[in-house]
Parts: C-alpha cells; sequence; structure tokens
C-alpha cells in the first residue's frame, strides 16, 4: 500500500522547490496568463514531430539544455502527435459551450487534452449519452508548476480552477458531475 507516484511526485518538488527550470516557470506562467498560447506552442510541437524533428531536437540535447530533460523522455513515449488538441475542438462545439442546466461539466486534463484528445472525445461521447454535457474550457490545474517546485504558480493555478469550475456548477444541473479521464 505504499503510494510510490505520490512519494516521488512529492520528491521531485522538494528537490526543485525553488529551482524550477526557466522554461517550466515560462509554461506555467502561460498556462495561468495565456492558456492560448501553450495551445499554439504544442501545435507547433507537434508539427515538428510529426516532420520527425522532435527526435533531432533530443538527440541534439535541447531538452537538457533548457532544463527540462522530461522533454526527451516524452518525445520517445508519446506516440501519437495529434493534428489537433482536445480543447479548441470542444470549444468550437456549440452544445458544450454553456454550462446551464448541464448534468456533466467535463474538466479535461493535460493528457487527453494534450496528449490523446481521442479520449477526450470518447469520454464526451458517453456523457452527452448520459445527458446534457459541458466543457468546463478549464485551465492547467497546476500540477507541472508544483512537479518543478513552484508551489506559488501551482496554487494560483489551482485556485483559478477551483473558481471556473464553482462558477460552472453554479449554472449547471442541482448534482452535476464534474468529470476528467
Amino acid at each position: 500500500h505504499v503510494r510510490v507516484p505520490d512519494l516521488v511526485l512529492e520528491g521531485r518538488r522538494l528537490l526543485r522547490e525553488g529551482r524550477a527550470p526557466r522554461f517550466a516557470r515560462l509554461i506555467s506562467w502561460l498556462q495561468l496568463e495565456r492558456p492560448r498560447w501553450v495551445e499554439l506552442l504544442l501545435s507547433a510541437a507537434y508539427a515538428l514531430k510529426r516532420l520527425g524533428l522532435a527526435r533531432l531536437a533530443v538527440r541534439l540535447g535541447l531538452p537538457r539544455l533548457i532544463g527540462m530533460p522530461g522533454l526527451g523522455v516524452a518525445e520517445e513515449h508519446v506516440e501519437e502527435a495529434p493534428c489537433r488538441l482536445l480543447a479548441p475542438e470542444l470549444r468550437a462545439r456549440p452544445e458544450l459551450r454553456s454550462p446551464k442546466d448541464a448534468a456533466y461539466l467535463y474538466f479535461a486534463p493535460c493528457g487527453p487534452n494534450y496528449v490523446l484528445p481521442r479520449v477526450g472525445r470518447a469520454t464526451v461521447a458517453v456523457l452527452q449519452s448520459r445527458g446534457r454535457a459541458a466543457f468546463l474550457n478549464n485551465r492547467c490545474c497546476g500540477l507541472l508548476a508544483y512537479n518543478y517546485g513552484d508551489v506559488d504558480q501551482a496554487r494560483a493555478l489551482a485556485k483559478r480552477v477551483i473558481e471556473d469550475t464553482e462558477k460552472a456548477l453554479a449554472e449547471a444541473e442541482p448534482g452535476a458531475a464534474v468529470v476528467g479521464d
């Protein structure tokens, strides 16, 4: 019953506390202040991956150079390079825009939003088959910032998500469920 992932995340955060890489701080700041820019950056990164240039960047050591060796690991393990991210797609669907009278509010975590949009699409389809669903159009929850030791930024991101979710729940059907993948 040892919670290894939790312990590893906490250990990583403690090791980096106050020393988050500049690139991680930039991404966290963008997630808070300019979330659409993160979508543009990721879309460009996926285009580079589809062209094979991301693998070249890893071979040249760029992820280590910017202080985020995890990007190199991600390049090796993320097989899909979606042409479209989930959030912009869901924002464009009129039936998902308003939480008014929704029974389900879909929170798009980073995985389905940025890495596996097909999973998010499937989740939304299931929710819609069960009742009225709406997309929360949520921002980053702050986990990236937390993992890299930027606790203040993580709190700011989490606070914004909580505030936005509370507003949506106030408009939704009583007893509405917030669902993520």
